[in-house]
């Protein structure tokens, strides 16, 4: 198992844990079952299936996805995905230094790593999408900043900060 860090910005780690998929709850829309049969993170919970306070994260989630499913089907989906650091210094980075969430180390078995500076809301749609297909390819920005979507069960083991 290879070991990472998370910010816990929604209070789900606890030490000895697992993050899991959740079920979809039967009020989902028309065929979202069939693209998510397992399951969604509280994330997919967040910016597909509920209306959250996030509206430009949404459409940029919602284009990242639609690329994703059509042309690199074979990664994971950021629906069904926590988010993982290499290290604990990154995820302080991450958190920021407003921030008072906890930082946990986590393990699991399969990874992804992309870089999230390339997760930018742009006023041009084609740059927006030259970007999500560099975060699916891999391509990393000249100033990157990697994180890893994480494929659950993912084993929490303690909180580190």
């Amino acid at each position: 198992m290879e070991t990472f860090y998370t910010v816990d910005r929604r209070g789900l780690c606890k030490p000895g844990g697992k993050l899991q998929i959740l079920p979809i709850p039967s009020i989902s829309i028309n065929g979202t079952k069939t693209l998510y049969k397992q399951g969604i993170t509280p994330h997919g919970n967040d910016y597909f299936l509920n209306y959250c306070d996030h509206a430009p994260s949404n459409i940029l989630e919602i284009v990242w996805e639609l690329i994703r499913l059509k042309d690199y089907p074979h990664t994971p989906s950021r629906f069904q995905s926590y988010f993982g650091l290499r290290t604990v210094e990154d995820a302080k980075i991450f958190r920021g230094y407003r921030d008072p969430y906890p930082i946990y180390k986590i393990k699991c078995n399969k990874s992804f790593e992309a870089d999230m500076n390339l997760l930018i809301i742009s006023t041009s749609p084609i740059l927006m999408i030259d970007c999500a297909h560099k975060y699916w390819s891999q391509i990393k920005s000249s100033n990157p900043f990697i994180e890893y979507l994480l494929t659950p069960d993912i084993d929490v083991i303690c909180q580190v900060a």
